[in-house]
């Protein structure tokens, strides 16, 4: 805090420090963090859930581990019959059953999406196929039907043989 020239300050061991501006030099100022915060260019930030103070980077929590407190130096790691599938888990939930022998294999979740998303176009595809089906023997009852009655037209008893246009019971004139 600045206030009539002079620069006031809390260190780290809780003491107040005082100095007069004309006695101290800012540009060499270097900021100084506490464990588990990051330098930035206007102070110190706290890293979040999720990752670790490395090297004044926050980096994120490997694969299997987790850390559900901001500021902390290290990520703890689930049970060894558990695990995680992502980086930056932030909560000891995301530690599921697992082999973690080094062998790989989607998640379940990821596998009853693939597994479901197959099983539908399947479906689909059956029902197309019988839609087709369906519709193309349809056609084809038509075409036959079709077929029959230009076939019984074209027939023509042989004793009705008659000519002119005299319909069956109209009476033939003579």
């Amino acid at each position: 805090m600045m206030s009539d020239g002079e620069v006031t300050t809390t260190g780290f061991d809780a003491r107040v420090y005082t100095a007069r501006l004309e006695t101290i030099s800012l540009s060499n100022a270097k900021i100084i963090c506490g464990e588990g915060y990051k330098v930035v260019e206007d102070g110190c930030v706290q890293c979040p859930a999720g990752t670790y103070l490395n090297e004044n980077r926050c980096d994120f929590c490997p694969i299997h581990f987790y850390q559900n407190l901001p500021g902390q130096l290290s990520c703890i790691e689930c049970s060894p019959i558990k695990g995680t599938y992502f980086y930056g888990t932030s909560s000891v939930q995301y530690c599921v059953e697992m082999d973690r022998s080094g062998r790989t294999s989607a998640p379940l979740p990821i596998r009853i999406i693939i597994g479901g998303s197959v099983g539908g176009l399947l479906l689909l595809l059956a029902m197309l196929i019988a839609v087709c089906f369906f519709l193309r023997r349809r056609a084809n009852n038509r075409i036959k039907k079709e077929q029959e009655m230009r076939r019984k037209q074209a027939e023509v008893p042989r004793g009705n043989k008659r000519k002119g246009k005299v319909g069956m019971n109209q009476p033939i004139r003579g």
